[in-house]
């Protein structure tokens, strides 16, 4: 009985074991086909690759930079003058020697005759213009003559001198230059004689035709500055005329470049040169007054101060003249520039 119930229940179990021996993949299948729709992913990524492309380069832009504006101005270059002109101012002291008789004897045991020497320090600067101050005596054809023989100057004009001194301003230019205008300058004060200063103007037509206009004046000395500044202020009124025209002051002024004199020539935009000594290099008459002598522009594009080797050659030549000697010939030591003159 039990091994029929066993039988029974054993035939079943064999026949179902044989049902999946069949189709052995079928459970598995179905066990796949269900993993895959519970693990899918919402979106799909392809990447593809080929080994063998040369990628692209990609160029990077040169990056450009914009200049800031320079502060620093562009210098146009200043055209080469078209004539150099050598100036010297000299008081030579009552005539330097020049003159015999009562000039020489104004000149006193002190210094005596040194025309000579005096001769020698005007070849040396070898100046195209040279304006004398105390020309004692040259008002004299003769003496004129022979002083422009002794420094090879042959033009000139001698002043009028409107007191009892005999000691007038004269003016000499090289050959090649040739003055075409000349008058005598006069301011007096009718109170104080003594006032009463001289001067002259020249106008100078250069080797390359250009007209100058010079003025060499003797300021009256021992005034002050303030009786002096007022003869500085009459002489501007008489350069007016001329301010259009290339211009030369020069002389003997008797007050320093600090005085009120020399303001009121810088007030009508004259200019002086620098001089070329720092110290007074007086040390007898004028001892207590530095720089009295002076050369005096009025600057444009056509005319200024030539600063070059010419220049400095023509002032150091000076400069390192033997001071000893520069004092011995006069009480006075001379000064000296460079003129350029510039295309108009």
């Amino acid at each position: 009985m039990v091994r029929k119930w066993f039988l029974v229940l054993l035939i079943p179990l064999f026949m179902l074991l044989m049902a999946c021996g069949d189709n052995p993949t079928d459970l598995g299948d179905a066990q796949l086909d269900e993993k895959p729709d519970t693990l899918a992913p919402t979106s799909t990524y392809t990447i593809t690759t080929n080994p063998t492309e040369t990628p692209t380069p990609v160029l990077t832009p040169t990056p450009t930079y914009t200049s800031l504006p320079s502060n620093t101005p562009t210098r146009t270059p200043t055209p080469k003058p078209i004539e150099l002109i050598r100036v010297m101012q000299y008081n030579i002291f009552y005539g330097g020697g020049y003159s015999k008789g009562r000039c020489l004897n104004l000149r006193g045991y002190e210094y005596g005759n040194t025309s000579e020497l005096i001769t020698q320090i005007i070849l040396t600067a070898n100046p195209d213009v040279l304006v004398v101050n105390e020309a004692c005596d040259f008002d004299n054809p003769q003496v004129a003559i022979d002083f422009a023989n002794m420094v090879g100057l042959q033009n000139y004009y001698i002043g009028e001198d409107y007191i009892d001194w005999k000691a007038p301003v004269a003016v000499y230019v090289r050959d090649g230059f040739r003055i075409v205008e000349a008058e005598s300058l006069k301011y007096s004060d009718e109170i104080n004689e003594s006032t009463i200063f001289r001067g002259l103007r020249v106008k100078v037509e250069t080797p390359h035709n250009n007209e100058m206009t010079i003025i060499g004046v003797h300021l009256s000395p021992f005034l002050g500055d303030v009786e002096t500044a007022v003869q500085a202020e009459w002489l501007v009124e008489v350069m007016k005329p001329y301010d259009d025209q290339l211009s030369i002051l020069t002389g003997d002024m008797n007050e320093p470049l600090s005085s009120s004199t020399a303001r009121t020539f810088r007030a009508d935009n004259w200019y002086v040169t620098s001089p070329l000594y720092s110290s007074c290099g007086y040390p007898r008459a004028m001892g207590w007054i530095c720089e009295i002598d002076q050369i005096w522009i009025k600057p444009s594009p056509q005319m200024q101060f030539h600063r070059s080797p010419e220049a400095e050659e023509m002032r150091n030549s000076l400069r390192f003249y033997n001071p000893a000697l520069l004092d011995k010939a006069s009480d006075h030591r001379p000064q000296a520039d460079v003129i350029a003159i510039y295309p108009p």
